[in-house]
Formats: C-alpha cells, sequence, structure tokens
C-alpha cells in the first residue's frame, strides 16, 4: 500500500533508504502552515473573547468555530481549484507574493505615516482666565 504509511521505501543508491510519503508531507506542510497563520489571529481573539463570556458553552462556542473554519477553508479550497484549471500554480504563487508585499509595504506606509504624524509636543500652558 504505497501512499498509506508514513514513509515510501524507494530504491535509491542505499539499501532500505526511506522518505515521507508526498499525502503525509502535504497533510504536514498543510497542517503547520494554518497553524502558525492562525496564531495569534483576529479569529482566536474572537473565540477567546466569545469563550469567556460564556465559559458554560465552551464546546458549542469550539463547534460552531470549527464549523465556520471548515466552510471558509471549502470556499477556498473551491477557488483555489477553480483557479488551477486556467492558471499554473507559478502564477498564482507570483500573484499571492506580489499582493503580500503590497500589503506589507501598506502597512509600513500607514505606520510610518502614523509615527510621523504623532510628534511630541511640549503643553502650551492654559490661562484660566480665558475659560
Amino acid at each position: 500500500m504505497r501512499g498509506r504509511s508514513l514513509y515510501d521505501e524507494r530504491r535509491t543508491g542505499q539499501k532500505g533508504a526511506k522518505y515521507m510519503s508526498v499525502q503525509f508531507l502535504t497533510w504536514l506542510t498543510t497542517y503547520i502552515l494554518i497553524v502558525l497563520a492562525e496564531l495569534g489571529d483576529k479569529t482566536q481573539v474572537a473565540v477567546l473573547l466569545i469563550t469567556s463570556n460564556n465559559p458554560r458553552r465552551r464546546w458549542m462556542v469550539l463547534g460552531a468555530s470549527a464549523l465556520a473554519l471548515v466552510f471558509c477553508v471549502t470556499v477556498e479550497v473551491t477557488v483555489g481549484v477553480a483557479l488551477a484549471q486556467y492558471i499554473g500554480p507559478a502564477a498564482i504563487n507570483r500573484v499571492a507574493g506580489v499582493i503580500f508585499l503590497l500589503m506589507g509595504l501598506a502597512t509600513l506606509i500607514q505606520i510610518l505615516d502614523i509615527s510621523v504624524q504623532v510628534k511630541i509636543r511640549k503643553p502650551e500652558p492654559v490661562c484660566m482666565e480665558e475659560r
């Protein structure tokens, strides 16, 4: 049963060499990327706040948030499959990379603009008689 085990044995120059199966590697990579992307995400903060307000309904919150995540991922996978029929993976990676860089640049410009606008000034003396 190739592809069902954690490792696939392949014939190379070494006898008994083992490599991770493509299916397991795909699953592991997806799992790690999703966990890292979701750490500190606004979704986690929302679930944390909802759970802290309703501690007795934690299993309902878990079920609802898991179902919502499954729905979102289903939409993403469906769109990804549809795009893959018309556009190659290299083009999708380039477009995603450009979008990511533009978003990072926009955030950086916004942060720099805010830091320039916020200047530390000495408070002007207020005369009590004028009020």
